[in-house]
């Protein structure tokens, strides 16, 4: 199973990977044919505006995964060490409410847009909405994973006493 998780974690840091260095390609082309050319690529704007929405996307659930999302610290040092447990599963069960909303709505919307079509690339628009039920489902996922990870941690922690 853990080798599945390591496929899975690759494909998505080259994907983030590949999406940041396709924003910056497109954004240098696009300067490049301004001011040397004196003419503008028509779908550019477009393109690294779509492409910076999945790398957000993404983004969100490889910070997940990673359990490098924002939190308060203020919040948790005031917290004594034997509510932790509490508080962090009640940020995880937070996360993945968020996540469900994200998922279900995303997919409506996405269904929704389904015969829109993009100004200048012409791709349909549920291609660039399919990745918010995509994030929802990948953060409920990681959430699951790190949950599972914090429970086997605290079973482990209880035996070593």
């Amino acid at each position: 199973m853990n080798r599945i998780w390591k496929i899975v974690d690759a494909f998505w840091d080259w994907t983030l990977a590949l999406g940041i260095a396709g924003i910056a390609l497109i954004c240098l082309a696009q300067i490049v044919a301004r001011s040397i050319f004196n003419a503008s690529i028509t779908w550019s704007n477009e393109a690294s505006r779509y492409l910076f929405v999945y790398v957000v996307f993404i983004g969100a659930f490889v910070l997940t995964r990673d359990r490098e999302f924002i939190c308060m610290d203020l919040i948790q040092s005031k917290i004594p060490k034997k509510a932790r447990p509490c508080y962090d599963l009640l940020l995880h069960l937070l996360v993945m409410a968020y996540a469900a909303v994200m998922l279900i709505f995303g997919y409506r919307f996405m269904v929704q847009n389904s015969f829109q079509r993009s100004s200048s690339l012409h791709i349909p628009m549920n291609l660039l909405y399919m990745i918010m039920p995509v994030s929802g489902f990948f953060i409920i996922l990681y959430t699951l994973r790190n949950l599972a990870i914090l429970l086997k941690g605290q079973k482990g922690r209880e035996g070593k006493q």
